[in-house]
């Protein structure tokens, strides 16, 4: 809104910068997200993504029975699925004939993408790299969209860390440059301690589960093999067992120069652990770390939404209610 400089909506508009990034990583396309008016195939796509993910929570424990009855839960994911899947088709095919005219033009083409190289590479089948994107591509937008949203609350609700931001950037870019360097960014250290915390205050994803290779042991009960386990996040990122102040958005905890002890390393694992922890880590560290960087160089924050924003628990936890945020030049 020109005139307030107030973002009406964070969420959608964080989505929004997700889907030109991930676009961008995966199949190599500028999607032109951040215009006044998103193009209409791109906004039926982050339908599609909303409509998945509102109707995942309740299909997640029923689903064989949603789909028996055919119920409208059912229907709205499937029709979520549909538009995925026509979306990602469409990209994919742009890349894979424009692939496949550079290959054909140029001796020593390098790829520019992630599909171009997985194609290229040729240890995934054509099938297996689709289904790839597809997941890369649908999972990444909401949950980079969800912490950033997020993180940008607590830091408007937190001007002291604003401006701490603000000066580590400068003192690392000078006053007069804006972009950094990929060793610079490895340099900002508050920016990095600012999205652990934005991760765990966000919790995006609350519970992360796995079904048991082997029977163990676990607190004196024995569990089967084949038994579905949930480890809950959320409990632990808000447990004072684990966190000192847990309600508190304080980067510092984070911080290797404090004098306080830094908190265990599997006291959060946003991106859960082991050989099926979540492949987009880097990149949504990095898609975070950047924005922060440069919305906090160019704009103090300030929350618009009088009321207490709380959460939703849709595959994520997202706000239950539009979050708005006053974004005024430095």
């Amino acid at each position: 809104e020109p005139d307030t400089h107030v973002v009406s909506d964070v969420l959608t508009e964080a989505r929004k910068i997700s889907l030109e990034v991930i676009g961008l990583f995966v199949y190599g396309k500028r999607l032109n997200c951040m215009e006044a008016t998103m193009r209409p195939e791109y906004q039926r796509f982050l339908d599609s993504v909303v409509k998945i993910l509102e109707s995942y929570q309740s299909l997640r424990l029923n689903y064989g029975l949603h789909k028996k009855l055919n119920t409208a839960t059912y229907r709205a994911n499937r029709e979520g699925w549909m538009g995925s899947v026509e979306f990602n088709d469409q990209l994919f095919a742009e890349c894979e004939n424009r692939l496949q005219a550079n290959l054909a033009t140029t001796e020593s083409y390098y790829a520019t993408c992630m599909m171009e190289q997985m194609l290229t590479d040729g240890v995934l089948s054509r099938s297996e790299v689709v289904l790839n994107a597809m997941d890369l591509f649908s999972a990444g937008i909401d949950s980079v969209g969800s912490a950033l949203s997020w993180t940008l609350h607590h830091l408007a609700d937190s001007p002291s860390i604003q401006n701490r931001l603000y000066e580590e950037s400068v003192a690392i870019l000078g006053p007069d440059r804006i972009k950094a360097t990929p060793d610079e960014l490895r340099r900002m250290s508050l920016h990095k301690n600012v999205i652990k915390e934005g991760l765990r205050f966000a919790t995006v994803f609350p519970v992360n589960f796995r079904l048991l290779d082997n029977d163990i042991e676990l607190l004196g009960y024995n569990i089967p093999a084949k038994t579905m386990i949930g480890a809950c996040h959320y409990w632990m990122n808000n447990s004072s067992e684990f966190f000192d102040e847990p309600q508190k958005f304080d980067p510092d905890r984070w911080s290797r120069t404090s004098n306080i002890d830094l908190p265990h390393s599997f006291s959060t694992l946003p991106f859960g652990y082991g050989m099926r922890m979540c492949p987009g880590r880097r990149l949504t560290e990095l898609e975070l770390q950047v924005a922060i960087q440069q919305i906090c160089r160019r704009f103090r924050l300030e929350n618009g939404t009088k009321e207490p924003i709380g959460k939703d628990l849709a595959a994520m936890l997202i706000p239950d209610k539009p979050m708005s945020i006053r974004f005024m030049d430095r």
